[in-house]
């Protein structure tokens, strides 16, 4: 069984887990979901200490040597969604990248997470670009660095300003708001390159203010894109799609314009707040043709409502980001999340 067809597997046969409500943790205590859970794994956690219960989320079967005996349905689970889990690891190529050569305007503003991840996606984009013959469009979608994916979000055109400044790239950045503030920092660094570095760089980079609808037809989407003329369009624009934090449907909406469109010769995306996807609050699914987008994953489905809103802001969690915390803080945060649902618990109770 290959690796896709052993998660859908495991979703399908553990969607009590992570399908609403259970997921949600004031309806675990509301709704009294403790029932769920099998009478052998409950015992089994009320025999792990606090300290055991924050690690048991990032901790391999083979680590737990030293913990009490581990019913076997619960260690056959964990065991699975270890192995069937994508590596986080970096590849040898992108792990100890160069420090990014650049001016120190062009850094100026980002946060250490920022560089770190600007650091890696630019050579790969630019690794990309180089497969095809003759110049690449570089075309930034969501112009990659929004700060969050709040409504006062501010578009910066980190990666933007690198892969034109530092790559040497013809690059447009696409956002539906807030490019005003990409195009400010633009002129900010050019004001402080514009003596050491060729004139032609400045039009290397251009912001554009479009909401990109999911029925843009590829002509209107490569006007709005393109630096080159009209009569070019047609025969010469290779376009590398990017996108740095790629919030909810616009990875989706990037996907399908690289499938359909002739121009777009490369994808480099990195998605993030997958629960942001539309869906029907009448039953909690999720579009279809937003997920799955594969026929593989669709055939393997067959067509069952397998995940809903919850199982995916649950897929945005990141256990290891907690990991380095300490058991004071692990502690607090657990207790105040506790405390807050034990309210609702209360009020519902009145």
């Amino acid at each position: 069984r290959n690796p896709t067809e052993e998660c859908i597997e495991i979703i399908k046969e553990h969607k009590w887990l992570h399908t609403s409500p259970s997921c949600d943790l004031n309806n675990f205590f509301i709704e009294n979901l403790w029932d769920l859970v099998p009478d052998d794994w409950k015992q089994w956690f009320e025999r792990l200490s606090e300290e055991q219960l924050f690690d048991l989320p990032i901790t391999s079967p083979d680590e737990m040597w030293d913990w009490p005996h581990m019913p076997s349905s619960l260690f056959s689970f964990i065991e699975r969604c270890h192995a069937a889990s994508l590596r986080r690891g970096l590849p040898a190529d992108y792990r100890d990248v160069s420090p990014l050569m650049c001016h120190q305007a062009i850094m100026r503003g980002m946060s250490p997470k920022k560089l770190h991840e600007v650091e890696r996606l630019a050579p790969l984009i630019q690794e990309v670009a180089s497969r095809f013959d003759g110049d690449c469009l570089v075309v930034d979608v969501g112009s990659g660095e929004v700060e969050s994916c709040l409504i006062n979000s501010t578009v910066k055109g980190y990666l933007s300003s690198v892969l034109a400044y530092s790559y040497g790239m013809h690059v447009t950045g696409i956002d539906s708001t807030f490019t005003a503030n990409a195009e400010k920092r633009k002129d900010a660094i050019w004001k402080h390159i514009e003596k050491t570095e060729p004139a032609h760089l400045r039009d290397q980079l251009r912001f554009v203010d479009r909401f990109l609808d999911t029925d843009i037809t590829d002509s209107d989407f490569l006007k709005m894109v393109s630096h080159l003329e009209q009569v070019q369009l047609e025969f010469n624009l290779k376009i590398i799609l990017v996108g740095l934090h790629t919030c909810g449907a616009l990875a989706c909406f990037m996907l399908k314009m690289f499938s359909r469109c002739q121009s777009i010769m490369g994808f480099v995306g990195a998605g993030c707040c997958y629960h942001r996807v539309p869906y029907d609050p009448s039953d909690l699914g999720i579009p279809r043709d937003l997920f799955p987008m594969s026929n593989h994953v669709t055939q393997l489905l067959k067509n069952e409502r397998t995940m809903d809103v919850q199982s995916l802001f649950l897929a945005c969690e990141s256990p290891q980001s907690r990991s380095n915390r300490s058991f004071q803080d692990k502690q607090y945060s657990s207790r105040r999340r506790f405390y807050r649902s034990l309210l609702e618990v209360a009020f519902r109770s009145a």
